[in-house]
């Protein structure tokens, strides 16, 4: 199940205290009342999320309907102790900073484990982006490909997945832009256990899929190499390219009638200048 904001955990709490002082749960208008909201639509926002999150039923048409699935979950709250690089190392400092609440059976004591924010984009390709948080068990040891929380350097810590080798440790990245670390000597304090996605990356990442370009066809910035292979390869209709000579482009204009092929100075191109 994923995890609360805040303020959802502060309206699930509520709810869940309201019911078993009273038997029946609030209503919408009491809920607004005791987290001193003036909007009730922004509380029904935190009720439908709740639902969607599997925290509460609630029959739509009925009032002091909402029933929490307890029996489905257990509530636990972790403190944010800093943050860790997936990137290049930083100073390891231990400092709470807040709690998080996660959902999460198989913990069984929640002393065990802590949770960082992620800083970098080393980690990308094993789903962990930067402004995320993950859920850490504390533990010294852990298995090969496992993604700990690394301590080099004396005092630098990073998150990276650990892999034994003959007489060192590699600390690898789940970026193939990035090289891994090999170090004699590695401190492993915890394995990550649950990655909690930053909701604000998660919009983003919304928004992006969902907006397109005003452009029709200038799909494509780029000298004289590669140009007809990005054509084929994405399909484009235009190009543009700052140096491309006259021959060059009349034979390429004879041979790929299907786009167009534009040399200027693209510095100097405003958004008139482009074809339709």
């Amino acid at each position: 199940m994923q995890t609360l904001t805040k303020k959802q955990k502060q309206v699930f709490d509520f709810i869940d205290l309201y019911i078993r002082e009273n038997g029946v749960s609030p209503t919408i208008d009491e809920i607004r009342k005791k987290l001193k909201l003036k909007a009730v639509s922004t509380i029904h926002e935190h009720i439908n999320a709740l639902k969607e999150k599997g925290y509460i039923s609630k029959s739509d048409n009925l009032s002091r309907s909402i029933e929490t699935n307890k029996e489905n979950f257990k509530i636990i709250e972790i403190p944010i102790m800093g943050t860790i690089a997936a990137g290049y190392p930083i100073e390891a400092i231990e400092d709470r900073q807040d709690t998080i609440s996660i959902i999460n059976s198989s913990i069984k004591s929640p002393k065990d484990y802590y949770a960082l924010r992620v800083q970098g984009d080393s980690m990308i390709e094993e789903g962990i982006f930067n402004g995320d948080i993950v859920i850490i068990k504390k533990q010294s040891v852990a298995e090969n490909g496992q993604t700990v929380v690394a301590i080099i350097d004396d005092n630098e810590a990073t998150l990276k997945k650990l892999y034994r080798e003959k007489n060192k440790f590699r600390l690898e990245p789940r970026n193939q832009s990035m090289l891994p670390f090999y170090r004699k000597e590695v401190e492993i304090r915890g394995v990550v256990v649950q990655i909690i996605s930053n909701p604000k990356i998660e919009e983003e990442i919304k928004i992006q899929k969902k907006t397109k370009h005003g452009f029709k066809t200038i799909d494509l910035f780029a000298g004289i190499g590669g140009i007809r292979m990005g054509f084929e390869n994405a399909g484009f209709k235009t190009a543009f390219a700052n140096d491309f000579d006259a021959p060059c482009k009349q034979t390429y204009d004879l041979n790929f009638k299907d786009s167009k092929l534009v040399v200027e100075d693209i510095r100097k191109l405003g958004i008139d200048d482009l074809p339709e």
